[in-house]
């Protein structure tokens, strides 16, 4: 693991959960106002980190059945259930607006909530494809990205699995899909990279994912000390963050933000200099290890929060905020525990099984050991 990409996506998730929902004090600084583009910041790391790890590893269709395996079972559960979780709510938002009606009230500009969710946008969703561009994005908006990043992981897949006879091309290849990525972005119509509704937001995320899929392999050539990574972790961070302040007085910015990203995550994957430093410190790493449930769940919140902030003033709304934030961070800490880590565990236990039966299957077509080893070969449980 590099700590400090993990310390840097906590950060982000954050972020992002602090741009979402009502205006206040915390919407008003910049960095929070601008906090859609730390999504992209997210597919820049994912984007390495899948690179870092899997890059050489992708040799056979057994290896491939098992990444995509491992990947599923790391994205969908927590997003299964996040599925149900907002449209349970929804449900009971939308009833008790209509019991309000029943007695004469009437609870915001419509009847309900829940007529607004539609079929199709349960079917997008269960299926992972309403970050695509097929079907409404809706529910847990969120998860587009989750659905964008799954397809992408697809294509990496593939990309690593042909290239395997000419490893060197990779860069190239990743290169050009990242530009291809951005090039479909300019043609959303949207002055910047805020395209989530436009239907082109699966670009956005080949954009960052493969900018930063070659990131490891420009990591090879360079062999900082560490006053060199410092200033580099520096500068980089410096841009980054200047970028995104700039995002809502010059929207262009926000296409060239993934790039100073991806200098900020090449510059922390060293895990050392003084920022990587401080993204290793326990607050900031238990952040990074909740940020997958941060992400996924603080929108199941908003609909709670964002109902209970409507009769409040300031400082009332940012106060509000507070006990927003300790909530995610609550809830996430639980969904970490019983969804997270029990269910990918248990794709990781099956992606085992599956490559050791692929594998001995394999061996004894190919004569290597007996039909009758094979099977009666007993797997020892994987810890």
């Amino acid at each position: 693991m590099i700590y400090a990409l993990e310390g840097l996506r906590g950060i982000a998730a954050i972020i992002v959960s602090l741009y979402h929902g009502w205006s206040s004090v915390a919407t008003s600084i910049k960095i929070v106002r601008n906090g859609w583009l730390f999504v992209d910041l997210f597919f820049v790391i994912s984007g390495f980190v899948m690179s870092h790890v899997y890059r050489d590893k992708l040799h056979t269709k057994t290896d491939v059945s098992s990444f995509v395996i491992r990947r599923f079972g790391r994205l969908y559960p927590l997003h299964f259930v996040m599925i149900f979780v907002v449209l349970i709510f929804s449900f009971l938002w939308g009833t008790s607006k209509d019991i309000a009606l029943l007695f004469g009230h009437k609870i915001g500009p419509n009847p309900a909530y829940f007529p607004h969710i539609h079929l199709s946008a349960i079917i997008a969703n269960l299926f992972m494809v309403h970050g695509i561009g097929v079907g409404p994005i809706e529910l847990n908006i969120p998860s587009w990205s989750i659905s964008a990043e799954i397809w992408t992981y697809f294509a990496f897949a593939a990309t690593v699995f042909y290239s395997n006879r000419a490893p060197g091309r990779r860069i190239f290849l990743w290169l050009f899909l990242s530009i291809l990525g951005i090039i479909a972005c300019f043609f959303s119509g949207k002055p910047d990279l805020n395209i989530v509704f436009s239907g082109f937001s699966w670009f956005r995320c080949i954009y960052g994912f493969f900018l930063g899929a070659s990131l490891p392999l420009l990591k090879k050539q360079i062999k900082p000390n560490f006053v060199q990574i410092s200033t580099f972790q520096v500068l980089a961070f410096l841009i980054s963050i200047g970028l995104v302040l700039c995002a809502g007085a010059y929207p262009w910015t926000t296409f060239i933000t993934p790039i100073a990203f991806a200098g900020l995550v090449l510059a922390v994957s060293y895990d050392f200099g003084i920022i990587a430093k401080a993204l290793q410190i326990r607050p900031i790493q238990t952040l990074g290890k909740l940020s997958y449930s941060i992400y996924m769940t603080h929108w199941s919140l908003l609909l709670i929060f964002s109902h209970l902030v409507k009769p409040l003033d300031e400082p009332y709304k940012s106060l509000l905020r507070v006990v927003y934030v300790a909530a995610v961070l609550g809830v996430s800490m639980i969904t970490y525990r019983w969804i997270e880590v029990p269910w990918r565990s248990r794709f990781h236990r099956y992606a085992d099984r599956i490559g050791r039966s692929k594998k001995i299957a394999e061996e004894s077509g190919n004569g290597l050991i007996s039909r009758t080893d094979a099977s009666v070969t007993q797997f020892p449980p994987t810890t």
